[in-house]
């Protein structure tokens, strides 16, 4: 029987995870990742619960996660761990909320209107949000873009942001998480609760040896397509288009651009300026 001696709370989504640990150096890292969402204990019935364990006599099945509905998930790695803790977090609080689409997006805020940087996994989307939180942007979600449905506003998930390598400019603060595979800097943020307007999407590419960035006009049918093909288990919102009219309809209530970057700040000064003309 697991011995939940040091339970403690985020909350997400307005959703309750109840997060149980032994060790408090696994709290500690928890705290850094998901700094911004912790909350004070709570007398509600969590919609979620976990229970952390550590076999310090077994380095292979050193750290185990436990849910209920689950197999048991097991690692000797605390970059892994956190992979294995988010990922199985992200589709629970996606089956909670239904009315939230997920875009594989990092998604900012820039004087009250939010904007979404959507491109796979490891194509640059952490590392230029990095820098244009450096230039005046406000951090709202790295990796996963929540957006709400029916009010086609960005939803904040800001967990720390996860970088695959040191970034060019602007130095990693001293309190940054460093594993064997990831790097995860905690970003103190302000908009956990409030939603906000999502008016512009990017799709990032990056394209070496490009001198200048370009952004470029897109229309929604190409928006759809791009925003379909990075969705998160986009078929669970729309049996009956197959998802596609949720894409259709994000892309045209929004303004979409292609976005092909190359050098980072100046890239963030070229999505200020476009920003600028949103109204």
């Amino acid at each position: 029987m697991h011995n939940k001696l040091n339970p403690f709370y985020l909350s997400i989504f307005d959703q309750i995870i109840m997060v149980n640990i032994e060790s408090i150096r696994l709290i500690s890292i928890l705290k850094k990742v998901y700094g911004s969402m912790v909350v004070a204990n709570t007398n509600l019935q969590p919609d979620l619960e976990y229970t952390i364990t550590e076999n310090q006599a077994d380095p292979i099945n050193w750290l185990t996660i436990s849910r209920a509905g689950i197999d048991d998930l097991i690692t000797d790695d605390i970059g892994e761990f956190i992979f294995f803790f988010e990922k199985d977090m992200t589709i629970e609080l996606q089956k909670l909320r239904p009315d939230l689409l997920f875009i594989h997006s990092a998604a900012l805020e820039y004087e009250g209107k939010g904007l979404l940087l959507v491109a796979p996994s490891g194509t640059g989307k952490s590392t230029t949000a990095w820098v244009m939180i450096n230039s005046g942007f406000t951090y709202l979600s790295d990796e996963l873009a929540p957006i709400g449905i029916n009010t086609m506003s960005i939803n904040p998930y800001p967990h720390a942001l996860c970088l695959k390598s040191k970034p060019p400019v602007f130095e990693l603060p001293d309190d940054t998480l460093y594993t064997s595979q990831t790097i995860h800097v905690p970003l103190k943020s302000d908009a956990t609760k409030r939603q906000t307007p999502l008016r512009v999407i990017f799709f990032l590419e990056f394209v070496a040896g490009l001198k200048e960035p370009e952004i470029l006009a897109i229309n929604a049918a190409e928006a759809a397509a791009n925003l379909f093909a990075n969705s998160l288990n986009i078929l669970a919102h729309s049996i009956k288009d197959d998802g596609l009219n949720v894409a259709i309809t994000m892309a045209k209530h929004v303004s979409c651009y292609k976005l092909k970057s190359n050098d980072l700040e100046k890239t963030c000064r070229a999505v200020k300026l476009l920003m600028n003309t949103v109204d």
